[in-house]
């Protein structure tokens, strides 16, 4: 005897796809120009290889050395935050398209980030 109330009927229908979802903000560094000293302090605390990088930048001072944080890399563990003994670098919930504007300027910024600034 065959049992017929176990049998799934095929569903004609296909499902819907689901809806795309909004892609959510990210933890990035930024360092505000004129309050890196180069002090190096967060590039030896940083657990990413490269992703903060001491090169030359112009300052207000003139031409100096200061940290460059390559964006696509920074993981946002806030290590550079916590050990800055100058206050210059901050961690922020970026937005992909904030990240993207942040990424040619290499996580440097004029003035203390707010929100839409970048």
């Amino acid at each position: 005897m065959e049992d017929t109330q176990n049998t799934v009927q095929p569903n004609s229908e296909t499902p819907a796809a689901a809806p795309a979802k909004a892609a959510k903000p990210k933890l990035k560094a930024l360092v505000e120009r004129d309050s890196c000293t180069g002090c190096e302090y967060c590039v030896h605390w940083c657990p990413v290889p490269a992703c903060l990088e001491l090169k030359g930048g112009e300052k207000a001072e003139g031409v100096l050395q200061i940290v460059h944080i390559n964006i696509e890399t920074c993981i946002g563990c806030k290590q550079c935050e916590q050990y800055c003994p100058y206050d210059a670098i901050h961690i922020y919930k970026l937005t992909p398209e904030e990240v993207e504007k942040a990424t040619p300027l290499q996580g440097i910024i004029d003035q203390p980030y707010s929100e839409g600034v970048l």
